[in-house]
């Protein structure tokens, strides 16, 4: 039976092995830095049946992606915020795309709009200013809450992450949490502040979430399907 192919990532967060399936990376093997990689392959022949039904799903998901991108999105809505943002497209002559908001939640989309590619680029540029003024205000209530600070927000579309933190405990938010439930986004960032005291997933990280969201196990798991929610375009 042939192995399902696969690549291996070494992490100094890692305590245990993992998988994982992504669009980006296909299937992923993550191991502690110091790890023996000699039974890699016997774990990945053991799970091939949980592989195969990833890689299943994300094909189906995949034809979707592409026929929902190639549509200018109407609406975006928003569960994070509990916004609907209605879009009304404009063509002129200039060679670009601006998005502007309008008090009463309608995007005015103009200039080029025929251009899918530069309507798609305007709109997530947008999504980032939204999530700058929305999110990063959600992390610093919750870091002020729990007495986590943090140096620095930065808000930025990552194809695989829904955020990070660096040791320099500069926080990184995927302005795609925007499409998530308010609950799920505030597992997130409490997850990143959490990192700002142990830059690691051991047992006093997990005490450390834990007693902040009792829920974040089953939370996280969410998480896991959180990319199937989200719409196509900002991906594009």
């Amino acid at each position: 039976m042939t192995l399902p192919r696969y690549t291996i990532r070494r992490s100094a967060r890692a305590r245990h092995v993992s998988l994982k399936v992504t669009p980006a990376r296909g299937v992923e093997v993550i191991v502690p830095r110091r790890f023996d990689v000699a039974g890699i392959p016997q774990l990945v022949m053991e799970r091939r049946g949980w592989i195969e039904k990833q890689l299943d799903r994300q094909r189906v998901h995949a034809s979707r992606w592409r026929q929902a991108a190639a549509i200018r999105p109407d609406e975006i809505l928003l569960p994070a915020t509990g916004e609907a943002w209605q879009i009304e497209y404009r063509q002129s002559d200039a060679p670009s795309v601006r998005v502007t908001s309008r008090s009463d939640f309608r995007l005015m989309v103009r200039g080029n709009v025929s251009d899918l590619d530069r309507v798609r680029a305007a709109l997530r540029r947008w999504l980032a200013r939204h999530a700058r003024k929305h999110l990063v205000a959600r992390l610093q209530h919750l870091s002020d809450l729990h007495g986590l600070p943090f140096v620095k927000a930065t808000v930025r579309g990552q194809k695989t992450r829904w955020g990070s933190c660096s040791s320099r405990r500069t926080i990184s938010i995927n302005y795609q949490l925007l499409f998530l439930e308010k609950k799920l986004v505030d597992c997130v960032l409490l997850h990143e502040l959490c990192h700002t005291r142990f830059l690691n997933h051991g047992p006093g990280f997990w005490a450390l979430l834990g007693s902040l969201e009792p829920d974040c196990r089953a939370l996280h798991r969410e998480l896991r399907d959180g990319w199937q929610k989200l719409p196509a375009w900002p991906s594009c």
